[in-house]
């Protein structure tokens, strides 16, 4: 099988990743990127002209995030697959619907909240996380807890209702520090900020417009492959347990959840902390992993 993913811009990164899953289960995979970022290393992203090249005798044609990269690639006998994640496909589903429908055999969505908005063919493919290279630490490094919250957006991940239930819990448990900063910051910055906490909360973002809004992204696993324990919203929980199996994840749809599990988790023993990190960890392992995801999208691409 040979599979070519395009990308344009800022959505490079999630292209070239999938990219690895598949070259980890034995996929002819290339990946371009029409004005790459700098995020990609040399060689991660190939010409035009080798990937309108490999495209000739690809099975697979892969876009990201709902965007036709304009590269002169002939469509006829090739399976045509989307990719649709994040803001750009929530608020514009049916147009971006019109134009890829007729095109596609098959979209892969990213969070189940953009389950079900009328793309063809949807399938449901949660982002992998890169358990080789995140390395994880259970023990605590403070002689209180620390709980962190680092959002990429402060309105997108709740952080006032996080704020919230921190100053009502610290009434009742002063013993635990709280970490937060809505800094952009370098990638290895951000990870290094989640090295640091034993509880990561995630995002408390409850409704947008008439739908129920959370789900978690590529910081929920970032800090579960670092071995910290992650509390977020997950409105596609049971969904999750159909398809992935067991999660590990510390689920939160609303403040009195969010509430609750702080309480619990600042109330229990470090040695029972410690635990909860290893299982999160080993569940990275067993439902996300780069080789997982891999043969996920593989099987994907095999029943078109």
């Amino acid at each position: 099988m040979k599979v070519l993913i395009l990308a344009f811009s800022d959505w490079a990164n999630m292209g070239n990743i999938l990219t690895k899953c598949l070259l980890s289960v034995g996929v002819d995979a290339k990946f371009y990127t029409q004005n790459p970022t700098t995020r990609l290393k040399k060689g991660e992203s190939v010409s035009k002209r080798q990937a309108i090249n490999f495209s000739k005798n690809c099975d697979i044609i892969q876009y990201m995030h709902s965007v036709k990269v304009k590269i002169p690639i002939d469509l006829k006998g090739k399976k045509v697959v989307v990719y649709h994640g994040g803001s750009k496909y929530r608020q514009n589903s049916k147009r971006l619907n019109s134009f890829w429908n007729p095109i596609i055999n098959c979209a892969i969505i990213q969070t189940y909240d953009l389950y079900g908005l009328g793309a063809k063919n949807e399938k449901w493919l949660l982002p992998p996380i890169d358990t080789k290279n995140l390395r994880a630490v259970y023990k605590t490094k403070n002689k209180n807890i620390i709980v962190g919250h680092y959002p990429s957006s402060e309105k997108e991940k709740g952080s006032q209702i996080i704020q919230r239930n921190i100053d009502f819990i610290k009434k009742e448990i002063p013993n635990f520090e709280y970490k937060f900063s809505s800094d952009r910051v370098l990638w290895e910055d951000q990870i290094k900020r989640l090295q640091d906490v034993d509880i990561y909360i995630e995002m408390m973002k409850l409704k947008q417009g008439d739908r129920q809004y959370g789900h978690w992204g590529m910081s929920a696993l970032e800090a579960a492959a670092l071995g910290k324990i992650v509390i977020t919203n997950f409105f596609g929980y049971e969904e999750y347990i159909k398809q992935y199996g067991k999660c590990a994840l510390k689920v939160a749809n609303n403040e009195k959840e969010l509430t609750d599990i702080l309480i619990k988790l600042l109330n229990m023993p470090v040695e029972e902390l410690i635990k909860l990190k290893i299982a999160t960890r080993k569940w990275v392992e067993k439902n996300h992993s780069y080789h997982v995801v891999g043969s996920k999208l593989r099987s994907i691409y095999e029943s078109l």
